[in-house]
Parts: structure tokens; C-alpha cells; sequence
């Protein structure tokens, strides 16, 4: 194992053993907790770990992608949502764009 692999598995190993302890101390909330340890997330923490230490960045991004895929559901239903809201802010962009595009000295002219 390279210098860099030992790197990105040591620095996981302390990390999500950190997080752990911290939880099982309850030190951690609870809240916070139940987020981290979401087995979404540790996919991404341990794909972003091993992206920017990693000798092997595919694996980070591999572990980064299978993540987010993971939360596609979520994903999806938050587009659904926000498509409801999308035209009424284009049109506030439009508009301010509109107006304080050639500057604000103009729109006083």
C-alpha cells in the first residue's frame, strides 16, 4: 500500500472513529449524529476524503457518485418542488435584470 492509500484510510479511520466516539459520548446531538452516520453520507465524507488525499482519485469519485445516487429520491422530489417556484423567480430575474442592467444611473434617466 502507497504512502497516499495509508494517508486516505488513516485519515477515514480517525475521522468516522472521532464521530463515533463523539456520538456514543453523546456529545455529539443527536441530530447531528443521525445525519452523519446517514449511510449516504459516509459514502460521500469517505469519496471526498479519498478525492483530495487519494493517489487513486476514481475511487473518491466513485464513492462520491454511488452517494449522491443514493439520494436520488430526495433529489428528484426537491425538483418536483422547486419546479413550482422556478418561473415566478425567473420572471423576478427577468425583471430585475431589466432594471439595473445598464446600471442604476440609467434606470433614473
Amino acid at each position: 500500500m502507497n504512502r497516499k492509500n495509508k494517508i486516505g484510510w488513516g485519515l477515514t479511520s480517525v475521522i468516522v472513529g472521532t464521530l463515533f466516539l463523539l456520538k456514543y459520548l453523546q456529545i455529539l446531538p443527536a441530530s447531528l449524529g443521525s445525519w452523519i452516520f446517514d449511510y449516504r453520507n459516509l459514502f460521500i465524507l469517505i469519496g471526498l476524503i479519498f478525492t483530495l488525499v487519494g493517489k487513486n482519485r476514481s475511487l473518491g469519485l466513485i464513492l462520491i457518485l454511488v452517494g449522491a445516487g443514493l439520494y436520488l429520491n430526495e433529489i428528484i422530489t426537491w425538483t418536483k418542488t422547486m419546479s413550482n417556484i422556478i418561473w415566478p423567480i425567473l420572471l423576478i430575474v427577468v425583471g430585475v435584470v431589466l432594471l439595473f442592467g445598464g446600471g442604476i444611473r440609467n434606470l433614473f434617466k
